[in-house]
C-alpha cells in the first residue's frame, strides 16, 4: 500500500509583478476560423474566375465581349434602325424601356405596328434590318425571322440565308450601318420604282 504525505503542512507562495513577461497567445474563435476559410475559396474562386477569362479571351471564346466592342450595344443599333428608317414609334418604345429593350421585343413591336398598312414597308425593312445584327441569340432571331414573314409572304428561306452570309462579312458596327444604309436605299429605290409605274 501507497502511502501519501500528510497534505496540510504545504507551504503556499503568492507572486506579484508589476511587469509582464512574453505575450498573449490569442485563440482563434470558430467565427474568426469562418471568416478565414470564406477569405481563402475568395482567393481561390477569384484565381479560378481570372484564369478562365484569360483564356477565353485568347481563343476568341468570349464573343459576348467583341460584340460590344466591335458591334456597339443593342439600343445603339436598335436606335441607329429605327431613325434610319425613320419610325418615331419604335424611338418612343427604346425610351420606355429605358434603352433596354430586347431584340426579341422589338420585332414584336415592329410586327404590331407593321399590321396597319402604312407602317408596313418600314417594319419590314427594320425587321430585315435585324437579321443584319451579327451577335443576336438564336430565338431572337428565330423571332425576327417569323414576324418578318408574317408581314411579307416573299421572304422565304433563301433570302434569310442571303441575310445570313450578308452578316457574316460584316466586321464592325460601320459596317453594319452601311448595310443598313444600303437596305435603306434599296428599299426606296423600289418604292419610287413601283409608285412611278
Amino acid at each position: 500500500m501507497i502511502q501519501l504525505p500528510d497534505m496540510s503542512k504545504t507551504i503556499k507562495f503568492n507572486l506579484r509583478s508589476d511587469e509582464v513577461i512574453g505575450s498573449t497567445i490569442k485563440t482563434i474563435t470558430d467565427r474568426e476560423g469562418k471568416s478565414k476559410r470564406i477569405e481563402l475559396l475568395g482567393a481561390i474562386l477569384s484565381s479560378v474566375s481570372v484564369f478562365l477569362m484569360a483564356i477565353m479571351v485568347t481563343t476568341g471564346k468570349l464573343s459576348f465581349l467583341n460584340m460590344f466592342i466591335k458591334n456597339g450595344g443593342r439600343d445603339d443599333n436598335i436606335y441607329y434602325i429605327s431613325t434610319k428608317i425613320d419610325i418615331p414609334e419604335l424611338v418612343e418604345e427604346i425610351h420606355k424601356y429605358n434603352n433596354n429593350i430586347s431584340y426579341m421585343r422589338t420585332a414584336d413591336f415592329l410586327l404590331k405596328l407593321g399590321n396597319s398598312h402604312e407602317k408596313k414597308e418600314k417594319c419590314i425593312l427594320a425587321l430585315k434590318s435585324l437579321l443584319l445584327i451579327k451577335h443576336i441569340a438564336p430565338l431572337s432571331k428565330k423571332v425576327v425571322i417569323r414576324n418578318l414573314m408574317k408581314l411579307d409572304n416573299t421572304i422565304t428561306d433563301s433570302v434569310v440565308e442571303k441575310f445570313n452570309s450578308i452578316t457574316e462579312n460584316l466586321s464592325d458596327i460601320i459596317d453594319f450601318r452601311n448595310e443598313v444604309d444600303n437596305l435603306s436605299s434599296e428599299s426606296i429605290t423600289k418604292s419610287s420604282t413601283n409608285g412611278s409605274t
